[in-house]
């Protein structure tokens, strides 16, 4: 399956061979290595040629057919083409007058579409008159045409969707492509020992050397294996010739057929077995006037591309024949989809939607990949450009989806930052999930504690409770993905404990793992002297590993370093003596501006200091009210008693003696911090603390 071969026309070739290259140099080492040069770009060896120029560029870094001859190759080759451009900018047009072709090329790859589009323009004087001409005209409007749809068309990306770009397990240095999926585990690709560009031009004079190749995904790892050739377990070995190319085109929904090209033939191999051929009439074309064939799953569309056939609209073009009453019908150009540039790759997914690539005028550069709707056993309507980040100002071909929905796909792609030629991507859609639930485990030495779990937001305010269930310890909260939140843990016997952490961005819906172990550290004579809380987020669809284990025990299961493995955060409180445990557990109740109502929150924290009391006898409560300095002092004085008196009320409620509990109240005499800045404006986040009663628990000395 060739890629796709070069729409540069001789006129242009002649200009780069004939006059460029047309200075005798002395003889000397440097004259041998100039000649080579020349000679590998004669023969389209673009990689040679780099080696060749970087060597010229060396002695002679500002020469203008050294750095032409550099960028030209580099571009070429298509390994790392965005540095074409830094060569042949420093290339005069006035010593290499085609240098414009391939610096507006060159520009357009890297995204600078003005200036590609200013460099074609200044190019366009040199089109010579006749057909050739002509054909040249066509060619730099269309390019010209591109740069002006990838202005568009990178305004407004789909953000939704991620490219990643397949490791070097997958790919190298020359070209990776027609990813077929055998299933979310298995890819199938071919693999060639050239690079894009090359084979371009080399047309069938040459073998590429094309071969079918597997990779499997270990989930665990989350990595792509080494790809191999086919053993006979997913594919038989025979898919593959050594004296032959082979490139996979499709597999069929059970898996049962597995579908190739090779030498203008499509072949099968069904269960797994020997290839055979399939018959497909295609007059008296060859494997030089064909492209490929193709193939839909179910084996009812067959698509030929080709560039000589009379009906087609110009360059490579797509024709399509059905299966009627079991017979093919009659090869017929795929009307509105054609155009007088090249189309290749055509993908027919199971609901009839035609997935292809075009260098058309509606391309961004190079190959696009557009989609178009069946509107009729032979027929689609209008396509439709997928846009970025799907297409690049690279060659992007064979579009494999994974499922109906299209929402992951492969792709193959020469796009900027791969690591060979054309490269294969994996394209995945993160879909926008702003809320999730985290699931958990509350647990101590003896067991699950009696506990409140709270939630604060990013600026300490209460952003909901965990439902808990003291008997399994287990306990949920919904949140928000991509924000950062603490969560208070209240428990029986403990100290309170807040613990940070940021739930992160989730591209689809599953719920999250969260374990909380608390512990006291006793000294010699098992007396309590600090209390570690131990928090392990497993912020990740664990479900989808664990199979039948249960969260913890997949967790303990993996190796230290694991990908998977959650890092454990542990805190760590010392207790001064032997204080009771619970009297350092008690907090400040805050109130909002100018209340004195009581919220959820600090009812929740009243419930455990009244437990408290009412527990230890000779356990007396203080209760200092305060407020901010916003308003007169002897307003706040006031405010402070009424906010000490409704925590009181809440108490007696609980049935703690009224004899035990001390009211005092300051006002706003003493701030724990400044609520006013240098300039006098009011700061409500500080504010917010100094607007609190509170609690201190009397102890006897006694006890």
């Amino acid at each position: 399956m060739k890629l796709r071969r070069s729409t540069l026309p001789l006129l242009l070739l002649f200009l780069v061979t004939g006059n460029t290259y047309s200075q005798e140099a002395q003889e000397t080492n440097l004259s041998k290595i100039d000649r080579q040069a020349q000679k590998s770009v004669d023969e389209r060896n673009w990689r040679d040629a780099v080696s060749l120029y970087s060597k010229l560029l060396k002695d002679k870094p500002k020469d203008n057919e050294y750095n032409f001859g550099m960028g030209l190759s580099v571009y070429k080759s298509g390994i790392n083409k965005d540095r074409a451009e830094v060569y042949l900018e420093n290339v005069e047009s006035s010593v290499v007058p085609e240098k414009n072709y391939f610096y507006g090329l060159a520009l357009l790859f890297n995204g600078k579409y003005d200036a590609a589009i200013k460099a074609f323009e200044e190019f366009k004087p040199l089109i010579g008159s006749g057909e050739e001409g002509e054909m040249l005209e066509a060619e730099i409007n269309n390019y010209i045409a591109h740069a002006q749809n990838a202005k568009k068309l990178s305004v407004s990306p789909n953000n939704l969707l991620r490219v990643d770009l397949m490791d070097r397990n997958v790919n190298s240095e020359t070209s990776e492509y027609a990813p077929v999926i055998y299933d979310e585990n298995t890819l199938i690709f071919t693999a060639m020992n050239y690079g894009f560009e090359e084979v371009r031009e080399i047309g069938h004079g040459k073998d590429v050397k094309e071969s079918i190749k597997i990779t499997t995904y270990d989930m665990l790892e989350d990595k792509w294996s080494v790809a191999f050739r086919p053993q006979g377990d997913i594919l038989h070995p025979a898919v593959n010739d050594k004296a032959k190319n082979s490139s996979g085109l499709v597999i069929s929904e059970d898996k049962s057929k597995f579908f190739f090209y090779r030498d203008a033939d499509i072949l099968v191999s069904e269960n797994k077995g020997e290839p055979q051929k399939l018959k497909v009439d295609v007059g008296t074309l060859d494997g030089d006037a064909m492209r490929a064939i193709y193939t839909n799953q179910n084996e009812t569309h067959r698509f030929l591309v080709t560039d000589v056939l009379e009906e087609g609209a110009g360059g490579m073009d797509i024709y399509v024949s059905s299966k009627e009453n079991g017979s093919w019908s009659v090869w017929e150009p795929l009307e509105g989809i054609n155009t007088p540039f090249d189309e290749d790759s055509p993908y027919m997914a199971a609901d009839g939607t035609l997935f292809f690539s075009s260098n058309g005028p509606e391309s961004m550069g190079g190959h696009d990949i557009f989609m178009a709707k069946k509107t009729g056993k032979r027929t689609w309507g209008k396509p439709k450009n997928m846009g970025t980040p799907i297409n690049s100002t690279g060659n992007d071909i064979h579009f494999a989806p994974l499922n109906e929905k299209a929402d992951e796909f492969f792709l193959a792609s020469d796009r900027k930052g791969g690591i060979g030629n054309t490269d294969i991507y994996r394209v995945w859609t993160c879909y926008d999930i702003p809320k999730t639930t985290i699931k958990g485990k509350l647990l101590a030495k003896d067991g699950s504690p009696e506990a409140n779990l709270l939630l604060l937001d990013n600026e300490g305010n209460k952003a909901g409770s965990a439902e808990y269930d003291a008997k399994s310890g287990s306990f949920s909260y919904d949140v928000n993905t991509a924000a950062d939140y603490s969560l208070v843990v209240i428990a029986e016997n403990y100290l309170n404990d807040t613990t940070k952490f940021r739930v992160p961005e989730q591209c689809s819906e599953y719920s999250l793992y969260q374990k909380i172990q608390l512990e006291l550290i006793e000294d010699e004579n098992g007396i309590a002297v600090s209390q570690n809380t131990s928090v392990s987020n497993a912020f990740y669809d664990i479900d989808k590993y664990r199979q039948d284990q249960n969260p913890d025990q997949f967790i303990a299961g993996l190796p230290d370093g694991h990908r998977l493995k959650p890092e454990v955060t542990t805190t760590s409180i010392e207790l001064e003596g032997p204080v009771l445990l619970a009297a350092a557990q008690f907090k400040d109740v805050r109130f909002g501006f100018d209340s004195d109502k009581l919220d959820g929150t600090a009812k929740t924290i009243l419930d455990k200091v009244a437990k408290f009391i009412n527990t230890h006898e000779g356990v007396t409560v203080v209760l200092a009210g305060h407020t901010d300095t916003k308003g007169p002092s002897w307003y706040n004085k006031g405010l402070s008693k009424r906010r000490a008196n409704s925590v009181a009320k809440a108490l007696r409620a609980q049935g703690v003696d009224k004899n035990r509990i001390i009211i005092k109240h300051y006002g706003e005499e003493k701030p724990v911090v400044e609520d006013y800045d240098a300039e006098g404006n009011y700061i409500e986040d500080a504010a917010a603390q100094n607007r609190r009663v509170e609690i201190e628990v009397i102890i006897p000395d006694e006890d």
